[in-house]
Parts: C-alpha cells; sequence; structure tokens
C-alpha cells in the first residue's frame, strides 16, 4: 500500500528538481482541476459498472453461468470502497501517471504512442505484486502478459479521459478508483471461472480503446 505513493512522491520531486515551485504548481492546479462539463464525471463515475457488466454478459453469453452462493455486497459499501481505492488504493497513482507521464510524453509523441508508453511502465511497475501474498494481482493468478493488454487498453481510455477534460488529474482518479472497485460488485467466486470473466473484460476494454483510437484518428484527419 505504501508503495502506491511511489508515482506521486516520483512525481513530486522531479517536478521539483526540474521545474521549480511554477512546476509545482501547474501540476498541483491539474491535481485539482474540477471545473470540466458534468457528463465527464458521470462517464469516470458510471464507466466501471458499464465496463464490468458488459465483460459479465459477455462472460455469461459464451456459456458461463452465475454462481448459484454468490451474494452482492451491500450497495451502501461501494462509496466506501470508492473512496478508500480514491485515497490509497490506486487512485493516488494518477498524479504520477497522468498529471506527470503523460502529458510530458505526449509532448514528444502522438496520443496513441504516449498511451501505450504510460500503459506499458504502468504495468511492469505493478509486476512485483504479482508475487506479493494479498495482493489482487497474486490473489486472482492472472497471466502477467494478459494484464499488460489489460492496462495498455485502459490507458488509452484514460489518456481520452485527461485529454478531454484538458488535463484534469482529479477525474482520472475517480476513474481509477471505480475500476478498482466496482468490479467487486460482479457476481463470480474467486477462481471459478475468473480468468474467463477478466478476458471478457479486456475485449470490451479493447472495443472501447478501439473506438477512441478511431476517433483520434478522424479527428486528426478533420483538422489537417
Amino acid at each position: 500500500m505504501i508503495g502506491g505513493f511511489g508515482p506521486p512522491v516520483a512525481a513530486l520531486f522531479v517536478t521539483w528538481i526540474v521545474e521549480g515551485g511554477a512546476g509545482l504548481r501547474a501540476w498541483r492546479d491539474a491535481i485539482l482541476r474540477l471545473r470540466v462539463p458534468i457528463w465527464l464525471y458521470a462517464f469516470a463515475l458510471l464507466l466501471p459498472f458499464a465496463l464490468s457488466y458488459l465483460g459479465y454478459g459477455l462472460y455469461l453469453l459464451l456459456g458461463d453461468v452465475m454462481p448459484a452462493r454468490w451474494a452482492a455486497p451491500p450497495w451502501f459499501t461501494y462509496p466506501i470502497s470508492f473512496v478508500m481505492v480514491f485515497l490509497v488504493g490506486g487512485g493516488q497513482e494518477e498524479p504520477g501517471w497522468r498529471g506527470f507521464a503523460l502529458p510530458r510524453l505526449q509532448a514528444r509523441h502522438s496520443t496513441l504512442v504516449a498511451s501505450v508508453i504510460v500503459g506499458v511502465l504502468w504495468a511492469f511497475w505493478h509486476l512485483p505484486l504479482f508475487s506479493v501474498p494479498g495482493s489482487s494481482q497474486s490473489g486472482i493468478g492472472f497471466p502477467f502478459g494478459w494484464y499488460v493488454v489489460h492496462v495498455i487498453a485502459v490507458a488509452v481510455i484514460f489518456t481520452w479521459l485527461f485529454n478531454r477534460t484538458r488535463g484534469s488529474v482529479f477525474l482520472a482518479m475517480l476513474l481509477h478508483a471505480g475500476l478498482n472497485a466496482a468490479p467487486g460488485w460482479i457476481p463470480v467466486l474467486a477462481k471459478e471461472g475468473l480468468l474467463s470473466l477478466l478476458l471478457c473484460f479486456i475485449l470490451v476494454e479493447w472495443v472501447l480503446a478501439g473506438a477512441l483510437i478511431v476517433g483520434w484518428r478522424l479527428w486528426e484527419v478533420a483538422r489537417e
């Protein structure tokens, strides 16, 4: 859990050393950029459930079944889970990934290339957790190669949201919190069909990521 603060702490120190106070203020302003269209708040908050349940629908469509003894956690516990993830369970990484790395990469590369670079770095930063007992990465037994594919797709979606909000790290933190918290309300038992479900999630994520990539390209052509 402490390690999860590595990206924002690194971003803070490197920004301070390289850009000084002006850079730190710009970084802070991006984290606190709250004034964005309300529909983008809805996108960040609802997309995790949309992806989760579309993936779960595909999982059932392909022949898997809902476990008979599964009971959903009470819905009122979701806000608690969401806030915990926002603060210490993944959301706190975003000042590093989207607040620091992504803008600098987009200044040198295309939107897609920058997204892939962040996605690869983001995935490999999680690699040690696959051998840490008690971590979600270790607990689900998910092959790391598929995890990389998953994270790159999600990175593309994050980049789209970041750019549409003109660099709001706060909205990226909301999306990160939801993506980590929402799957806990999917009716599947641990280890029973979990890999199949995660592969369905990845397919749904890449369908959305692909649509966003095509949208970027059409936008770039229209601007030329």
